[in-house]
């Protein structure tokens, strides 16, 4: 069946396989759930930070595992201060803890204090995420995200999250998010780094509007 699959999705690919066992296929939305009581420890520290419950809440995930897909800690803050200027979103800045050296598993703190010490004025919870939990938790309380094309990106859409994705040396057509309303960003060099901050804002915007469309019906 996976050789009918060239130019699906990789969720489409997948179904490919139930034809094995008469399974018809079906495009049906991925699905995951958070933890209650990470849920809960979220919404504390978002209340402790503050929030305009009237304003969008924006994910930021910062983190990528390939070097093509690693936006600049610059224009991530500079995409915030848009966000904040224009439409007087808040935010959550989500990463991927530890040090940039380590071997097994290379963390994004250096990068998140570098954002975060560029987001002077803006509204910020600081949110690392060492296990799925706290990470499924916290995007489940935004109202849209945006990050590179990875595993975050993949939960946020099982969340039924709209997003803006960053796209570098992936195959777009077969890892976009699935089952959303999205805005995937990808250069014809399929390197993020030349990606500019008027691009997000003005994808960001695009989706927000479509998404108003949708929820009016």
């Amino acid at each position: 069946p996976l050789a009918r699959g060239e130019g699906l999705h990789e969720v489409e690919r997948v179904f490919l396989l139930g034809a094995a066992f008469g399974v018809p296929p079906r495009k049906l939305p991925a699905k995951v759930f958070p933890d209650p009581m990470e849920t809960m420890r979220f919404r504390a520290a978002l209340a402790r930070r503050g929030r305009d419950g009237e304003r969008p809440l924006v994910g930021v995930h910062i983190s990528a595992r390939k070097p093509t897909q690693r936006w600049p800690a610059a224009r991530f803050a500079a995409l915030m201060h848009a966000l904040r200027e224009r439409h007087g979103a808040s935010f959550v800045l989500f990463w991927s803890p530890g040090a940039s050296d380590n071997a097994q598993h290379p963390g994004d703190d250096a990068k998140a204090q570098e954002v975060h010490t560029r987001l002077v004025g803006v509204p910020c919870l600081r949110w690392p995420t060492a296990t799925l939990p706290e990470l499924v938790a916290g995007l489940a309380e935004c109202d849209t995200v945006i990050c590179a094309d990875g595993g975050a990106m993949h939960l946020a859409a099982a969340l039924g999250k709209p997003i803006v994705c960053l796209f570098g040396n992936s195959d777009a057509q077969r890892w976009h998010p699935w089952a959303v309303p999205y805005e995937l960003i990808q250069t014809p060099g399929r390197d993020v780094q030349e990606i500019q901050v008027e691009d997000a804002l003005a994808a960001y915007e695009t989706l927000a509007a479509r998404v108003s469309l949708l929820a009016a019906g």
